[in-house]
């Protein structure tokens, strides 16, 4: 869930009607593509019983796009701030000036040494089920925080997966993408060690799996 968080989440604290503060924790998923994974993720909320919601976003047409999962706990955020840290000072043009911006600068708030491997692993693969990809032969991850990626960097190292990282050059209004690659000579590692929860990327690596097993 930290991993989820870190890749597609987002956290808002407003006074809502002068009826009291609220922690608004939210994960932003695509209505056509995730689908599947919000069912596992609605479940896993309510695992921490947190009551989750949703909310559907919709386009010019009226057509549903998106829908975020919402929950209100200051628990749960609580929680998330022992194990992620981010620069809440920083704040996205397009979001109103309450809006706790972490994208830029979220990752892991201690050094990879104070976690459990079972929590690195986990982390990076709701991390990965979030912001991760599978191309044609390789599976990857793709974010602007580069203290991020270099958390995961440091988790495939102690977990001796091969990788390349890249940086996608943007333009000056926009910042940078650090793009994490593993190749195809690796995905097998990757998956017992990793893998999805999202079940659409998990059918598409095990789809590259399967076929390399038959060449």
């Amino acid at each position: 869930i930290i991993g989820a968080f870190a890749g597609d989440g987002s956290y808002n604290y407003k006074d809502y009607d002068n009826r009291g503060p609220k922690h608004l924790i939210r994960f932003a998923l695509s209505f056509y593509k995730d689908k599947e994974y919000k069912d596992y993720l609605m479940q896993l909320l309510k695992n921490f019983k947190l009551n989750p919601y949703l909310c559907f976003k919709r386009n010019k047409e009226k057509n549903i796009v998106a829908f975020d999962i919402r929950t209100i706990s200051v628990q749960f955020i609580n929680f998330i701030k022992e194990n992620l840290t981010w620069d809440e000072k920083l704040r996205s043009i397009n979001q109103n000036k309450n809006s706790k911006i972490k994208t830029y600068s979220v990752c892991l708030k201690k050094d990879i040494s104070n976690y459990s491997l079972d929590f690195l692993l986990g982390f990076s693969r709701g991390l990965m089920d979030t912001d991760g990809f599978v191309g044609e032969n390789n599976v990857g991850c793709g974010v602007v925080s580069e203290e991020l990626i270099e958390n995961l960097k440091k988790i495939l190292e102690k977990i001796k997966t091969n990788f390349e990282i890249r940086i996608l050059k943007r333009p000056p209004n926009r910042k940078d993408l650090y793009i994490l690659t593993i190749k195809k000579e690796e995905l097998g590692k990757y998956y017992l060690n990793i893998g999805f929860s999202n079940l659409r990327k998990e059918r598409k690596l095990l789809k590259i799996l399967n076929e390399a097993a038959r060449i």
